[in-house]
């Protein structure tokens, strides 16, 4: 998985990727993430709207928290965690067309 997340390209990408993966998130809910739905001192993330239309919560493990953090540092994000160009009603095209062009073959 270590040399999968080295292979993309852009913090934004790898951070998304990264944040997904770690708590099982899908491609629409890690696009629709917001900075106040972190919930650092519960260690839990707030997903509004997640599959069926429910909202849950999601452990927020403390190695996350460190990369989230750093990320935040680098790029101070808005209201949007993971800003995407799209409007916010199709992010998951976005996410997903990131996913998949991010990515670099070793030897290709």
């Amino acid at each position: 998985m270590v040399g999968f997340l080295q292979a993309v390209k852009g913090t934004r990408n790898r951070v998304a990727l990264m944040t997904t993966y770690a708590v099982g998130l899908r491609a629409t809910e890690a696009a629709r993430l917001q900075v106040p739905d972190i919930d650092t001192s519960r260690m839990v993330i707030r997903i509004e709207q997640g599959k069926g239309g429910k909202d849950r919560y999601v452990m927020l493990s403390p190695q996350l928290l460190e990369i989230l953090r750093v990320y935040w540092r680098l790029t101070k994000p808005g209201r949007w965690l993971l800003p995407v160009r799209w409007p916010r009603p199709d992010p998951p095209t976005d996410l997903g067309d990131r996913r998949s062009s991010s990515l670099r073959v070793p030897g290709r």
